[in-house]
């Protein structure tokens, strides 16, 4: 949206006006749903994205709300994110939080 301001009153080129875009406000819930699809299946970080986008949130409220509501994580071994449930530790809760290519293979008895 562009809004026009006219120039300072006291200026000589009253006539001249300047043009400023404003952002429509986002909350973290929207722009977290706009980052999930370029986050998935990348190493790309949160900053990353804050800068791509010229946001500024509060990079723990934005992980939060990719786990919560979208089901992203990072992996802790290799910091790829992908879908949380494939980050489950299994029967080894020591390797919760990491994905298959990060833990170590179970040893056959």
């Amino acid at each position: 949206m562009e809004k026009e301001i006219p120039s300072h009153p006291h200026s000589r080129k009253d006539e001249q006006t300047m043009t400023v875009q404003f952002e429509p406000i986002m909350t973290v819930r929207e722009f977290a749903k706009v980052i999930a699809d370029d986050l998935d299946g990348t190493c790309d970080t949160i900053d990353s994205m804050l800068e791509k986008y010229e946001r500024n949130f509060e990079i723990d409220e934005l992980e939060a709300e990719l786990c919560i509501e979208f089901g992203l994580e990072r992996c802790q071994g290799c910091d790829w994110w992908m879908e949380s449930g494939l980050l489950d530790g299994g029967e080894n809760d020591e390797w919760e939080g990491y994905c298959d290519d990060c833990r170590p293979e179970e040893e056959e008895e």
